[in-house]
């Protein structure tokens, strides 16, 4: 009996128990309720002031807002930030670095920080002027699609937003992506035109110059303004970079102050339609092996014996280039017959006169169209 009591005395009986697990269980629940009755009931002080900030008539106390609302991750003012932006970028181009392109970028800002989902509409009204900022936002949209996609690929892109917009075509199984990227390949077949004479040296060109002296000049926003930040696109994991998407070319995409981002000259942003090689490494993408590059840059050379045989012989050259392309494009399976009946390539010959005896003139060759269509 003894040892029963003691027993009975250092365990909990069953209905003990029981009742110690409810009452917890009872309490996490309460305290659960009580939480969630209190974040409806008394909104956090940063959604109140950015709430009321959004609706002020001050561009700088939206942005503000905007601001607020973009730190604190405000998701309950995700529909006010869009309707305003939508009304904002309906109207012209704002001066860089103005009120009004403050303000934008300020939502820019605050929606990519949320992740949000912006409409379509909006981001193609982005792509000319904010490209970065809408192709990120373009990451974030389940229902992009190709026409969006391409809209943005044709506004003047640096290399990494390029690339970005060819990663998400690659994400979305774009077949019409192949056919533009060999239009766009800068295929070259190089001819060196050389005599029994000994070959002249060239001249080394360029100014020497590779940069402009004196600081950089770094971009702000007017007094008033909250001081938010662009986005870059990268092609490397740069310190404080996320990953944006990944492909041939990953990019990573970066929250840069408005303190510490570089002023941008003109001519900054132009057409990029990527460089040879990397062109090919999404096709090797599509096609599943190695691209044989020689056929896009042919290098051959021509013993001069006249006019007539120098242009026989480079039509010859650019004939079979063409030839070969025509083969690679019909064996990659990249595009369906139709498509490519659709599609001329241009080759161009680069012609080096390395003639030690250059008194008759060259005749002009000019680029050469090859069809791609089956043959």
């Amino acid at each position: 009996m003894c040892e029963g009591g003691r027993q009975s005395g250092n365990k909990l009986g069953a209905v003990d128990v029981y009742l110690t697990k409810e009452y917890i269980v009872s309490r996490l629940v309460l305290a659960a309720f009580s939480a969630a009755w209190l974040a409806v009931a008394q909104p956090l002080p940063e959604r109140g002031r950015a709430a009321a900030m959004l609706e002020s008539p001050a561009l700088s106390e939206r942005s503000w807002g905007a601001y607020l609302a973009g730190v604190a991750r405000l998701r309950s003012l995700e529909n006010t930030l869009i309707a305003r932006l939508r009304a904002a970028v309906q109207s012209e181009y704002p001066q860089e670095d103005g009120s009004e392109y403050a303000y934008i970028q300020s939502m820019l800002d605050a929606l990519i920080r949320m992740n949000s989902t912006v409409p379509l509409d909006i981001i193609t009204a982005l792509a000319a002027h904010w490209p970065s900022e809408a192709i990120v936002l373009l990451s974030f949209n389940p229902r992009r699609n190709e026409e969006t996609l391409f809209f943005v690929r044709n506004q003047e892109l640096t290399r990494a937003e390029r690339a970005a917009v060819n990663n998400l075509l690659l994400a979305e199984h774009s077949k019409k992506l192949w056919p533009v990227l060999l239009q766009e390949l800068d295929i070259r077949c190089s001819i060196d035109v050389v005599d029994d004479g000994p070959t002249p040296r060239g001249t080394p060109g360029g100014s020497g110059l590779d940069r402009i002296a004196g600081q950089p000049r770094y971009r702000h926003f007017p007094p008033g303004f909250p001081a938010s930040a662009i986005y870059d696109l990268e092609l490397s994991p740069v310190p404080g970079a996320v990953l944006l998407i990944e492909g041939p070319l990953t990019v990573w995409f970066k929250r840069v102050p408005i303190e510490s981002a570089p002023a941008r000259g003109v001519g900054y942003r132009r057409r990029h339609f990527g460089g040879r090689d990397e062109i090919l490494e999404y096709l090797d993408v599509e096609t599943g092996h190695h691209t044989d590059k020689s056929i896009f840059d042919r290098h051959e050379t021509i013993q001069w014996k006249g006019a007539a045989d120098f242009t026989r012989r480079t039509n010859s050259y650019l004939e079979e280039q063409g030839v070969a392309i025509r083969k690679f494009a019909r064996d990659a399976h990249i595009a369906t017959p139709d498509t490519l009946r659709s599609i001329t390539i241009q080759v161009k010959p680069m012609i080096y006169d390395l003639r030690s005896q250059n008194t008759e003139q060259l005749p002009l060759v000019p680029p050469k169209a090859i069809s791609l269509a089956p043959q």
